[in-house]
């Protein structure tokens, strides 16, 4: 519903700093080729305190050679064309708890992505997070995900299609082993 040229993405619980929106609108209308936005950030505690400063790559293209390893663009700090999401297909509900890196991955095939190298973003990480809450689906979705990728870039066709959240057993019959599937869990832990 959406109704702006672009669209900015946060959680309730993270903080946007003072000079976040300036900056992406000013990038975005000088570079018309890039379709989504995203910052460095900073991961904070609960209360706060700082963790760390998290760098993810600038470029599209090593962002698009990186994006199969990680997810090279942190959600809550992109900022969007409209018409490019829409063009997309916007979220897709299969990919439950990692939207996200599937919309990114599909925008790299057909749109360029670009990260600032500024921190724009204090990302606050607590145990009340869905990535804490759905870590096991948000794997599964991640790597369903890549699978899609790696598919549509062969020239075949996407296996997850379906408005359901993907599950264990459709990445079995996508030849995703279980024992591949944990260790990425267990890494993500």
């Amino acid at each position: 519903i959406a109704a702006g040229k672009y669209i900015a993405r946060m959680d309730a619980d993270d903080i946007a700093l003072p000079t976040r929106f300036e900056r992406q609108v000013e990038f975005l209308d000088r570079h018309p080729r890039i379709a989504i936005l995203g910052t460095q950030l900073e991961r904070i505690r609960e209360d706060g305190t700082r963790i760390d400063v998290t760098n993810v790559p600038l470029e599209h293209a090593e962002i698009d050679a990186n994006m199969q390893k990680f997810c090279c663009m942190f959600h809550p700090t992109v900022m969007m064309r409209t018409e490019a999401v829409r063009a997309l297909g916007g979220y897709r509900e299969a990919f439950f708890a990692a939207e996200d890196h599937d919309l990114w991955l599909r925008a790299a095939e057909h749109c360029e992505l670009a990260n600032l190298p500024e921190i724009l973003l204090r990302y606050r990480i607590h145990t009340q997070a869905l990535s804490f809450e759905k870590l096991e689906q948000q794997v599964i979705s991640a790597v369903a995900a890549e699978v899609s990728a790696r598919l549509r870039r062969a020239g075949k066709s996407d296996p997850f299609t379906a408005n359901k959240p993907i599950t264990r057993q459709e990445l079995r019959e996508a030849q995703v082993s279980d024992a591949d599937l944990d260790r990425s869990i267990e890494s993500a832990r």
